[in-house]
């Protein structure tokens, strides 16, 4: 399946030589992974206005990887690399870098289809550039 992206994965922190393509990865059904929406879901840290009138940021910077998923590939996302990743990822609109990331693979309101799940948004929280 060509690819038009370069989101790549890794389990682990600082593993950029393990990064893979997302949409050349196969789960147990031998279906690849589609690649993901992630460009426009980029979650900024909150700004929130102290009791001096200052402003000042909270929380951790984010991105979403918006993709439908077969339940196999559900189970992959997972058991593989639930917690600790490195990405390979596009953040606010600048070129393709890598990051250290955790993931979040989400149990709740999801989307369910006759073989899986549509539009699993993935979120990899406190996003660090290597």
């Amino acid at each position: 399946m060509p690819t038009f992206t370069e989101y790549k994965i890794a389990a682990g922190h600082d593993n950029a030589a393990g990064l893979t393509l997302i949409g050349s990865i196969t789960a147990t059904s031998n279906i690849q992974f589609a690649e993901p929406a992630a460009q426009q879901l980029y979650k900024p840290k909150r700004s929130l206005l102290r009791l001096d009138g200052l402003v000042t940021k909270v929380g951790k910077d984010a991105q979403e990887w918006m993709m439908g998923v077969t339940w196999e590939q559900y189970r992959y996302m997972q058991d593989t690399y639930e917690g600790a990743v490195t990405i390979r990822t596009r953040w606010q609109n600048k070129a393709y870098a890598n990051y250290n990331a955790y993931l979040i693979v989400p149990t709740e309101n999801l989307n369910f289809t006759l073989n899986g799940y549509s539009n699993v948004a993935f979120l990899f929280y406190d996003l660090v550039a290597l």
